[in-house]
C-alpha cells in the first residue's frame, strides 16, 4: 500500500486521484494537473497510515499566462 494519497478537485467534484510513496511527485502531479486551467481546484496530500493532512491548498485559480 502506498504511503501517500493526493486528492484533486474542481469544486466538490473529484477530478483525480492517485497514491504513491513520492510526496514530492504527488504534489508535482497535482500542480501539472491545475496549470493552465480555467477553474478553481484543490486538493490535499493525505499519510495512508494516520490520515494526516500534509500538503493542502484551495482556491487555487490556475490560469497562468507565459508573456
Amino acid at each position: 500500500m502506498a504511503i501517500y494519497t493526493a486528492k484533486l478537485y474542481i469544486e466538490k467534484i473529484s477530478v483525480g486521484e492517485r497514491s504513491s510513496d513520492d510526496f514530492e511527485g504527488l504534489y508535482i502531479w497535482m500542480l501539472a494537473r491545475a496549470y493552465n486551467q480555467m477553474a478553481h481546484y484543490n486538493g490535499s496530500i493525505v499519510n495512508n497510515d494516520t490520515q494526516e493532512n500534509f500538503e493542502k491548498f484551495s482556491d487555487l485559480f490556475c490560469r497562468l499566462e507565459i508573456i
